[in-house]
């Protein structure tokens, strides 16, 4: 991702002023009946993208729905088929992650604390 994604748009975006704080980033996991929900936020929190992966067959399906010019869903699929393989059951991964002029290098970071977070989220119980 490059510093002129929607991580690193100005505050004239409408998400007004969030200075890089990625220690603020959470994920949050609740149970929808057999299926799981992931919301993954921080910095100015929106919905950005929304993933759903579900077992089909012996593979995992994706699919995603991205608000234009956002990039979240650049992390959303993979959380989503990675925790649907795991899980064997659907599951939806919404995020909306702002934070305000980002280099290069804090989206990494950025990328780091999410599936790191996500991670610790998909292995607690429920």
């Amino acid at each position: 991702m490059a510093a002129d994604d929607e991580w690193a748009d100005s505050p004239s975006n409408g998400h007004g002023s969030h200075p890089f704080a990625p220690e603020d980033i959470q994920v949050e996991r609740r149970k929808i009946g057999r299926d799981v929900l992931f919301v993954v936020s921080g910095g100015a929190v929106h919905i950005g993208a929304v993933s759903t992966a579900y077992p089909q067959g012996s593979e995992i399906a994706v699919t995603t729905v991205s608000v234009p010019g956002h990039k979240e869903y650049l992390l959303s699929e993979s959380a989503a088929q990675r925790a649907a393989k795991q899980l064997n059951c659907t599951v939806t991964v919404m995020m909306g992650i702002h934070y305000d002029d980002l280099t290069p290098t804090q989206i990494e970071e950025v990328s780091h604390h999410v599936f790191e977070r996500f991670e610790q989220a998909l292995h607690s119980p429920l």
